[in-house]
């Protein structure tokens, strides 16, 4: 886990049978390559909410979500961090990625941070993150799968997958068809040991189903045969999340 600098996650409620699947705003751009990231930007003292990043031409945004323990009492603030595509910017005012021509203004935009994140909870059941190495001054951006599709909206998922006894990494989903893939991601305490699994689940887009030989969205046609994914669940999940070695 010491050498995991990542985890793509798309939060859903907890409930195995019957989940809410969420997704990135409109244009936010997903890779699976790193990024180096410079920012001054910091999630101490956050609330929770969605915080364009001026340092870096509001190109990037950072999610600021608070975790705190069955008592309420905050734990930390986890901080992570977005890419926007296809040329556009974060507007903070909408809360989403758009042309710069159509955003509030990138300089302005730490002005509406309490305005547009003061609801954002009683709207947002959800957050759907970017999980960074916790490094404010060099970050590695990564981010979904090719073609994993992103929607503000609601969607009902059925499912029998969970993520007991699940080692960190992407599953298919093979009761959906692959068109759904999650994201086990086992919670530990500072001494090692397992709090939970924490059970994530992404859409993929563009008639696309899940991969899980090659851990991205692909056409069926290329696609590793649904059917059979859990046969790689182990395999292709072995070196999930490892950097390699710059050579």
């Amino acid at each position: 886990m010491a050498r995991l600098v990542l985890a793509v996650v798309l939060a859903l409620a907890a409930v195995a049978t019957a989940r809410m699947a969420y997704v990135l705003p409109d244009a936010a751009e997903t890779l699976l390559r790193a990024r180096s990231l410079q920012t001054t930007f910091t999630c101490d003292n956050r609330a929770y909410g969605y915080y364009a990043d001026v340092d870096n031409n509001c190109e990037i945004f950072h999610v600021c979500y608070p975790i705190v323990d069955e008592t309420g009492a905050l734990l930390e603030t986890a901080h992570f961090s977005f890419v926007c595509g296809n040329q556009t910017v974060f507007n903070q005012e909408s809360l989403t990625c758009s042309h710069a021509d159509d955003a509030f203004p990138c300089e302005e935009a730490a002005n509406l941070f309490d305005i547009s994140n003061s609801d954002i909870m009683a709207h947002l059941v959800l957050a759907v993150v970017l999980a960074l190495a916790a490094v404010a001054t060099a970050r590695m951006a990564y981010v979904l799968p090719d073609a994993a599709e992103t929607l503000l909206r609601a969607r009902s998922l059925q499912t029998t997958f969970t993520c007991d006894n699940r080692a960190y990494g992407y599953y298919a989903d093979v009761d959906n068809n692959c068109e759904i893939f999650h994201v086990c991601y086992p919670i530990v305490d500072e001494t090692g040991a397992l709090l939970e699994t924490a059970h994530f689940s992404f859409v993929c887009g563009n008639q696309t189903v899940f991969n899980q030989e090659s851990l991205t969205c692909s056409h069926a046609d290329d696609a590793f045969p649904c059917e059979e994914a859990a046969n790689l669940f182990d395999i292709s999940n072995s070196e999930f999340g490892v950097i390699p070695e710059r050579r």
